[in-house]
């Protein structure tokens, strides 16, 4: 029995088209779903983290949170403070910007401004 493996070129670059059983054999690490939270790659803000923001009405603090695949209780402990108090900051409608910048950093993002409502 031969295995067929097909090269397509889409949008000029190639591809390999292979049966699945032949990935799972040889390189099952490839059908896995990355582990831990998403990194930000730059000073953008996801369309998955505005849309959040914008129809379900919570912060961005809140969106880009989840959008990372972070609970509130990870949260507190990058920043040394109780679950229930990172919850307020969440909820808070006016943060102090020494805050943002914290939670900006424990989320990696690269600026603050990437948490601010307006």
């Amino acid at each position: 029995m031969t295995t067929r493996i097909s090269e397509v070129i889409i949008e000029g670059k190639p591809y390999l088209i292979m049966p699945r059983a032949l990935v799972e054999k040889n390189a099952p690490h490839l059908l896995e779903e990355p582990a831990g939270p998403r990194i930000p790659q730059n000073d953008n803000i996801p369309l998955e983290v505005l849309d959040a923001h914008l129809t379900q009405d919570i912060s961005m603090m809140q969106a880009w949170r989840e959008y990372l695949g972070y609970t509130q209780m990870d949260m507190a402990e990058r920043l040394g403070i109780s679950q229930p108090t990172y919850a307020k900051y969440e909820k808070a409608k006016n943060s102090r910007r020494e805050t943002l910048e914290k939670v900006a950093q424990a989320l990696d993002l690269f600026s603050v401004e990437q948490l601010l409502e307006d």
